[in-house]
C-alpha cells in the first residue's frame, strides 16, 4: 500500500484531533469493504484426529445402517492434496456437514462458492447429485431467511464451481456453508474442495489486548522502565493511550517507541504530560510499515519516588489503535478496558547504611567489601545483582552521588 496524499492529510488530521479530544469516545464498530474470507480449512488440508475435521462438524450424521459415510480423501482434488468425500448410497439417508460460522454485516450481499466433482456411476439407476447451501444464522444460532442460496449440483466427471449469491437479513449475525446429501439424492461420491465466500466482514482488531511489562519491584530513586505491550497486533500503525500513574509515587521521566514498533521505519510520538498522574499518548508509524504479532509498543521511564508496599500503572480502557488500512475503512478500535499492573516500590538499594541518604558513606561501605563472597549478609552490597561484589557496584552509588549533587 502506497502512502498518498490523502492518506498523509487523513494521519495529520488524526493527529491533531487526538491531541485536542485526546480520549474521546469513538464509534463502535465499521466495516471493511470488499474482503475475500475464505473459510477454515475449506481446502481440507488440515490433518484430520479420528473423524474430526477441523473448521467442519455434521449437522445431520450419517443414517446409521445405512450406506452412507463422508470423510477427508486424496482420491480427487481441485487444488491441494485432499477434498471432502461423501457417499450416499441409501436413497433414504443423508448425510449434512458445515462449516465453522463466520461473522458478517447484515444487509450485504454474500456469494458463498465450491468446487464439486461427481461420479458419473449411477447408483440403483439414479444419477448421482450433490448439494452445495450457503446459510444466515442469528447470533442465537437459528436460521434467518430461509434456503434462499442452495443448488443442487449434477454434473459429473469434471470439476465445476458451485456458486450461490444472497443478500444476509437484517437479524443475521453469522454465514455458513454446506455440503449436503439429502434423504432425496444418491451418490457414490461427490467431492467438494475449496468453499469460499465473499463478501463484507467485520474488520479484526489493530490488537488483541494490551499488557504492561515491567518489573514487580521497584526502588526508590533509581530508574523504572515500563513497556506497553501488544498482543496479536494485526496490521497495527497508531495507538492514542493514556497511561495513569500515582504521581506521589513517581516522576515521570520520558516515553518513547519500542524498537520492535518502529521496525525498520520511523515513528512519530507526540506525548502530553500536562496532568500530574497523566501521561498522554499519540504515536504513529510513518510510510508503508505497520506491525504484526506480539511486540513493544512504549517504553515509559519513571523514578520512584519513596518506599511503598504497593502502587498501580493503569493503561487506560480507552485507549484507541488503528490499522495501516485506516485511511480506507476509517476504523479505529477501542481497547474497552482498563490494563492495571501494581509494583512495590522499596527502598534504595544503594542506601547500604539506610539512613535515607545516598553519599561517601555508601560508597566507602560497598567499595571495602569488594571482593567479598556473596552471602545472605552481604547480598545488599552487590547493587546491580550480578552475583559478585565488585567495582560495578560502586560505579552505581557514584553515578547515583553525581547525579544528586552530594
Amino acid at each position: 500500500m502506497s502512502i498518498s496524499t490523502s492518506k498523509t492529510k487523513w494521519l495529520s488530521m488524526l493527529l491533531a484531533a487526538a491531541l485536542l479530544l485526546t480520549m474521546m469516545a469513538v464509534p463502535s464498530k465499521t466495516y471493511a469493504a470488499n474482503e475475500v474470507s475464505v473459510v477454515r480449512n475449506g481446502g481440507f488440508e488440515e490433518s484430520v484426529a479420528g473423524k474430526v475435521i477441523p473448521g467442519w462438524s455434521e449437522l445431520v450424521a450419517p443414517t446409521p445402517g445405512k450406506e452412507v459415510s463422508y470423510e477427508v480423501t486424496d482420491e480427487k482434488a481441485y487444488t491441494g492434496d485432499h477434498s471432502l468425500k461423501i457417499i450416499d448410497k441409501a436413497g433414504d439417508g443423508g448425510v449434512t456437514l458445515w462449516s465453522d460460522k463466520l461473522e458478517i454485516v447484515p444487509g450485504n450481499e454474500y456469494t458463498g462458492s465450491v468446487w464439486m466433482f461427481l461420479s458419473n456411476q449411477a447408483v440403483n439407476g439414479s444419477p448421482n447429485r450433490g448439494s452445495f447451501i450457503m446459510r444466515f444464522y442469528n447470533e442465537g444460532g437459528t436460521q434467518v431467511g430461509g434456503d434462499v442460496a442452495l443448488v443442487h449440483h449434477t454434473g459429473v466427471n469434471k470439476w465445476t464451481k458451485v456458486s450461490a449469491k444472497a443478500t444476509a437479513p437484517l437479524s443475521a449475525k453469522y454465514v455458513r456453508v454446506i455440503a449436503s446429501l439429502s434423504n432425496f439424492y444418491v451418490t457414490d461420491g461427490a467431492y467438494y474442495d475449496d468453499f469460499n465466500i465473499e463478501g463484507v466482514f467485520p474488520e479484526t482488531a489493530a490488537v488483541s489486548s494490551l499488557e504492561i511489562n515491567a518489573a514487580s519491584q521497584a526502588f526508590a530513586e533509581q530508574d523504572y522502565t515500563v513497556t506497553l505491550a501488544a498482543n496479536g497486533a494485526d496490521d497495527l500503525y497508531m495507538i492514542n493511550t493514556q497511561l495513569r500513574y500515582n504521581a506521589d509515587h513517581f516522576q515521570f521521566v520520558a516515553v518513547e517507541a519500542a524498537s520492535s514498533f518502529k521496525g525498520t521505519g520511523d515513528v512519530l510520538l507526540i506525548p502530553d504530560t500536562a496532568t500530574p498522574g497523566i501521561v498522554k499518548v499519540v504515536a504513529t508509524k510513518i510510510g508503508n510499515e505497520s506491525v504484526s504479532g506480539d511486540v513493544d509498543l512504549l517504553v515509559f521511564k519513571f523514578k520512584p519516588l519513596s518506599q511503598q508496599s504497593s502502587s498501580t500503572i493503569t493503561i487506560a480502557g480507552q485507549t484507541t489503535t488503528a490499522k495501516i488500512s485506516a485511511d480506507e475503512t476509517q476504523q479505529v478500535f477501542t481497547l474497552g478496558a482498563d490494563v492495571a499492573f501494581t509494583v512495590a516500590i522499596l527502598a534504595n538499594i544503594a542506601d547500604v547504611n539506610s539512613d535515607g541518604v545516598i553519599n561517601l558513606i555508601d560508597l566507602t561501605i560497598v567499595a571495602q567489601k569488594v571482593g567479598s563472597a556473596v552471602t545472605a549478609e552481604t547480598d545488599k552490597y552487590d547493587l546491580n545483582k550480578d552475583g559478585a561484589i565488585d567495582i560495578a557496584d560502586v560505579a552505581v552509588i557514584s553515578a547515583l552521588i553525581l547525579e544528586s549533587g552530594v
